[in-house]
């Protein structure tokens, strides 16, 4: 989130920003919030096989009901759209998500979503992160990075995190041929 909101301040012109899902009943927000948003993180593997896949389902249909009807138009009205998270946590980090379902098929949702022009990933080095996120192990936060490192979708590019988000957001936009 604090890249996106260096992206949408550096950005030359019109932006719009969503988390996870585009929204459907309102139009996208301008920019990020300014304060991060924590969620409790769920430290126990365990839940339904079919909540799960039917959350992935339930959300790979209202990412394209609101790509539809908000993403698409903004894009092409020239906006430059940030989607935070978009719908990769199914694969990169499945368990926030309550999603227990085989890796393969949240793999499989994510080809059948409209493909981004960029997909930034942030990497870091494990200990770094641990040092913010106390509350997961470190051999969590290194499945999770190369969970995240390896998504399989075109247009990816890793970022190093430890660089200033100005920074990141200056290459992002060069990567975007802005």
């Amino acid at each position: 989130t604090t890249v996106a909101r260096a992206l949408v301040e550096r950005f030359q012109g019109p932006t719009a920003y969503f988390h996870f899902t585009p929204p459907i009943g309102h139009a996208l927000d301008t920019r990020p919030p300014d304060d991060e948003v924590h969620f409790p993180r769920r430290t126990e593997p365990r839940g339904s096989y079919v909540l799960g896949c039917l959350r992935l389902g339930r959300s790979v249909v209202r990412a394209w009901i609101g790509h539809a009807c908000r993403v698409r138009p903004a894009l092409d009205k020239g906006t430059l759209v940030v989607g935070d998270r978009w719908l990769y946590g199914y694969v990169g980090d499945p368990l926030p998500l309550r999603f227990f379902g085989p890796r393969r098929l949240g793999e499989l949702a994510l080809r059948m979503l409209p493909a981004p022009d960029l997909v930034v990933v942030l990497w870091s080095d494990a200990r770094r992160v641990y040092e913010r996120k106390q509350e997961m192990s470190l051999a969590e936060i290194e499945r999770g990075l190369e969970s995240w490192a390896e998504l399989p979708v075109a247009r990816k590019r890793l970022f190093d995190a430890s660089e200033p988000a100005a920074l990141i957001a200056q290459r992002i936009l060069e990567g975007l041929g802005q």
